[in-house]
């Protein structure tokens, strides 16, 4: 009698003890997991806002890359934030998989619109983990708003 006794007790006390393993186990997971998705969402707002910065800011590379064949680096810009029509236009007849290839980037959609204007490179992602960052610049004394996503 007392051995049984004696087994029960042990067996409940292993239950309790592989219960307590699992909630801890299952709490330290769902815990982690937000870390790394915010460490990934901070990867992606850094390359989106990196992205950005190229586009605006830069002339790109070559300087003169709508005239030629050869890209090494997409930048839309005159001066900061003044874009080059003739950079756009260049830019509008890129591939997405040229773009892509450039920014080092698969999944991204570059959006530029305005008045007179309306480009869209990449797809327009369906991800819940997206970066989306919106600037403005000017094209012609008119404002544009150059949105770049990435997931």
């Amino acid at each position: 009698m007392k051995k049984a006794s004696l087994l029960l007790e042990y067996m409940f006390g292993f239950m309790m003890m592989a219960g307590v393993i699992l909630l801890i186990s299952y709490i330290s997971f769902n815990l982690a997991e937000p870390q790394v998705s915010e460490a990934r969402s901070s990867q992606y707002e850094e390359k989106a806002f990196s992205i950005s910065d190229m586009l605006l800011k830069s002339k790109g590379s070559p300087d003169n890359w709508e005239k030629g064949d050869e890209i090494t680096t997409i930048g839309l810009a005159i001066q900061p934030y003044i874009l080059s029509q003739e950079k756009i236009q260049r830019f509008s007849l890129l591939t997405t998989e040229a773009v892509a290839q450039i920014f080092g980037t698969e999944r991204f959609m570059i959006r530029i619109y305005g008045s007179n204007i309306n480009i869209q490179k990449g797809i327009i992602p369906t991800e819940k983990n997206v970066a989306i960052v919106e600037r403005k610049a000017l094209l012609d004394d008119n404002q544009v708003n150059v949105v770049v996503a990435v997931w």
